[in-house]
């Protein structure tokens, strides 16, 4: 959570007919349960002193449990609809900046997507209502073109993007190789838009399509995106 909490325990009286041990376990959990509840209870309310309100609460992996009934885990969502529409017109317009453009058709073709839970469908929008967004959601954003997945490594010059490899083994040891990979502009783009919304994730994504390149010799059905949801800023 954001920051510490301090409470005093409560004082239980053992029942004479218990043993030590029993008494000890019993002790334990009413303790472990008294602290589960009342951290996170009084952690929610100074983050909404804050003005940080949670999107959504989650008791022992359900919703609309109370936080006072919580036997297991209480996670807290901290991200408003507002917040992940404005990321994923940010991530469009940085797209539009690092894209390589020629005669503008690729970048016109920028398509948002919404998707509900991870068995659901990420579905074309032209617009998204806030009122239809809650913590399943995704949003994306991409090109829905046949070649985007070629046309995502090259930058706004025409060169082909590059970073450091991720690779540990390659990092470590004696030798420490320096490699070289190719780097999407939606990498960038996702970068960028994540340094300014730290509290949603923001990474780029594969997402099924309908066929874009029905006259062409191979399907394509996936397409690379930027996608955005929702970011767990708290568990107990």
């Amino acid at each position: 959570m954001a920051s510490s909490a301090a409470l005093r325990l409560p004082t239980y009286k053992a029942d004479s007919k218990l043993s030590v041990a029993k008494d000890v376990i019993q002790c334990a959990e009413k303790d472990y349960l008294y602290l589960l509840r009342n951290i996170a209870a009084q952690e929610i309310q100074n983050q909404i002193a804050l003005n940080n309100k949670p999107s959504n609460i989650i008791v022992d992996g359900r919703g609309g449990k109370k936080v006072s009934e919580a036997t297991k885990s209480v996670v807290v969502y901290f991200a408003n609809a507002a917040q992940l529409i404005a990321a994923i017109s940010g991530a469009r317009q940085m797209l539009l900046a690092y894209g390589r453009r020629v005669t503008g058709k690729t970048l016109g073709d920028l398509q948002y997507y919404q998707q509900q839970g991870k068995a659901g469908v990420a579905l074309p929008v032209t617009s998204f209502n806030p009122n239809s967004i809650n913590a399943a959601t995704d949003l994306y954003v991409g090109v829905a073109a046949a070649h985007a997945r070629k046309w995502q490594w090259l930058t706004r010059t025409g060169k082909r993007g590059t970073r450091q490899s991720r690779n540990k083994k390659l990092r470590s040891g004696k030798l420490r190789v320096k490699l070289t990979v190719s780097k999407s502009i939606y990498e960038t783009a996702a970068a960028r838009m994540k340094s300014r919304y730290p509290r949603l994730d923001i990474l780029v994504a594969y997402i099924d399509t309908p066929n874009l390149n029905p006259s062409g010799k191979t399907a394509v059905s996936r397409i690379p995106v930027i996608k955005v949801r929702r970011k767990l800023r708290g568990i107990l």
